[in-house]
C-alpha cells in the first residue's frame, strides 16, 4: 500500500490480561436464593468480596447467597483489576392477587411462582384486622377465605413473608362483602303463568333475579331437582306430577364465591288443562289444549307461521307452538292433509269411550277425513260431509252416527293423535273440540 505525506504505522497494545470478565453484570435475587458467578480468564486467580455481606454474601468460589432486602455489590479482584456485579435482593412476592366477594367473607386467590414465600399476610385496612395463610415454600395458586367481615366494601393489603421475616411490597386490592342487608332485599323469582297441559307443566317466569332450583315429584313419585338458569324465561316439565317448590339463587356480582337463596316457595298451577276421562261425565278437550313440545312432538303443521295470529298458547306459557293456526273463534284452522295434534289423556275409569269431534268442513266439495292414533296405533279414517260453510260447526257423530271410533282405555295415561286428511285429501277442516264419552266397561 502506498503512503504519502509522512505516513507511519502506529501499534495499539491490547492488554487483555488486565481485564476481568464475569458471567453476570447484575443479579436480582430473593432472600435465601443462591447464584453462581464465574470469572475469566480462567488462568487468573480471583478473590470474591461482598460490599455488604448482610445483604448478599459470596464465598471464595463466587457463589452468591442473598441474605436480606437491599442492594450491594460483589467485587471480583485479580491483582490490581476489579469488576463489580450489582446485586438487588428482594423479598419474594406473589405473581398476582385477586379478591372475590362473598357472604360475610372474601376469598383471596394468590398466585406464587417461586419457592421462597412462607406466609401470605392479608390486612383488612377497613377494620384494622389481619390474617395469615401458610404457603410453606410452595408455588402455585392458593385460595383461602378472610372470614368474619362486616357487610361493606373493604380494602386489603396483601404481602408475602419469607423464612427470614422479609416482607414484600404490599399489593392493594378491594372487595365487597354481602350479608343480611343484601339478603333482605332479595325476592324469589316471580311466576307469570303456570299451566298444566296433558303431557306436562309449563312455567313462564316474571322476572330474572338469578338461577332457580325446582323440586317436585315426577309421575313415578320420585323427587326431582332441576336447575333453571336465569336466562330461561319459559320452563317445560314433561315429567311433572305434583308438589313443586322453587328457590331462587342470586349471585351478588360477577365472580362472587357465595350464592344467596330466597325461598322455597310453593308454586300453584294457574290452570290445569289436562283431559281426565271418567265414567260419570263426558270429557271435552279444547282443540287449543294439545300437548307441549312444539313441532313434531305436540303437533305437526305444514306452515310454520300462525296464519290467524291467536296468542292463546303463548298466553298460557307455551312459546314453542307458534306454528298451529289458532283462530279467534276458538278453533284450529288453515289445516291441510297430514297435519296432526297430540293430546295426552288421563284415564281415571277404564273402559270403552266413544270419540266425537266438533268441526266445520268447507273443502270445495271434496269433503274431509280424520283418523286417530291411540298410543301409536292407527284407527280407520272417518269421512266428514262437506257443509261448504266454515261456521256450520256440528258434532260429527251426533249428526252422522256412522263410523264413530270406540276406544278401549286402560286406567292411566294415554296419547291420542288427531290426524287430518286421507290419501292426499287437502284436509280443509276447522275443529274446536274433541270429546270422549264413556259407553261401558
Amino acid at each position: 500500500m502506498a503512503c504519502f505525506f509522512n505516513c507511519s504505522e502506529v501499534e495499539i497494545e491490547h492488554n487483555e490480561e488486565n481485564v476481568i470478565y464475569v458471567n453476570e453484570s447484575s443479579l436480582e435475587l430473593f432472600c435465601g436464593e443462591t447464584r453462581q458467578l464465574t470469572a475469566s480468564p480462567t488462568e487468573s486467580t480471583f478473590s470474591w468480596v461482598s460490599e455488604d455481606p448482610e445483604i448478599a454474601d459470596v464465598d471464595v468460589h463466587g457463589m452468591v447467597t442473598a441474605k436480606s432486602k437491599g442492594n450491594t455489590r460483589i467485587v471480583v479482584s485479580s491483582g490490581d483489576n476489579k469488576e463489580y456485579v450489582e446485586v438487588d435482593v428482594e423479598a419474594p412476592a406473589s405473581k398476582s392477587v385477586q379478591a372475590h366477594a362473598g357472604k360475610g367473607r372474601v376469598q383471596f386467590e394468590v398466585v406464587i411462582d417461586n419457592e421462597y414465600v412462607q406466609t401470605v399476610k392479608v390486612e383488612c385496612v377497613t377494620d384494622h384486622t389481619s390474617m395469615e395463610h401458610v404457603v410453606d415454600g410452595q408455588s402455585g395458586v392458593f385460595k383461602f377465605f378472610y372470614e368474619g367481615l362486616d357487610e361493606d366494601a373493604h380494602n386489603f393489603s396483601v404481602t408475602c413473608i419469607d423464612r427470614f421475616g422479609n416482607v414484600s411490597d404490599p399489593v392493594e386490592v378491594s372487595a365487597n362483602v354481602y350479608g343480611a342487608e343484601y339478603q333482605s332485599a332479595l325476592r324469589n323469582r316471580g311466576v307469570a303463568v303456570a299451566t298444566r297441559f296433558g303431557n306436562g307443566l309449563v312455567i313462564q317466569w316474571k322476572d330474572i333475579p338469578g338461577d332457580c332450583v325446582l323440586n317436585y315429584k315426577n309421575a313415578q313419585g320420585d323427587e326431582v331437582e332441576k336447575v333453571v338458569p336465569a336466562s330461561e324465561t319459559n320452563t317445560y316439565l314433561y315429567d311433572f306430577s305434583s308438589d313443586l317448590t322453587y328457590t331462587s339463587r342470586a349471585l351478588p356480582e360477577v365472580g362472587a364465591v357465595d350464592t344467596f337463596t330466597v325461598g322455597p316457595d310453593r308454586l300453584e298451577v294457574f290452570e290445569d288443562l289436562r283431559a281426565v276421562l271418567t265414567s260419570s261425565t263426558p270429557c271435552v278437550i279444547h282443540a287449543f289444549n294439545f300437548d307441549l313440545g312444539g313441532e313434531g312432538v305436540g303437533y305437526h303443521d305444514d306452515d310454520p307461521g300462525n296464519n290467524s295470529g291467536n296468542n292463546y298458547r303463548a298466553e298460557k306459557g307455551d312459546v314453542n307452538s307458534p306454528g298451529v293456526d289458532l283462530e279467534a273463534g276458538g278453533n284450529v284452522g288453515y289445516t291441510s292433509h297430514g297435519e296432526w295434534l297430540m293430546y295426552t289423556v288421563h284415564v281415571q275409569d277404564a273402559g270403552t269411550y266413544a270419540f266425537d269431534l266438533e268441526r266445520a268442513v268447507n273443502n270445495e266439495g271434496r269433503n274431509g277425513y280424520y283418523s286417530l292414533e291411540i298410543d301409536g296405533v292407527s284407527t280407520d279414517y272417518v269421512f266428514m260431509q262437506d257443509d261448504n260453510d266454515w261456521n256450520a260447526y256440528k258434532w260429527q257423530h251426533e249428526t252422522y252416527p256412522e263410523n264413530q271410533p270406540q276406544i278401549n282405555f286402560t286406567e292411566g295415561k294415554h296419547t291420542v293423535k288427531f290426524v287430518l286428511g286421507k290419501d292426499g285429501d287437502h284436509g280443509k277442516v276447522n275443529f274446536r273440540n274433541l270429546r270422549f264419552t264413556f259407553v261401558g266397561e
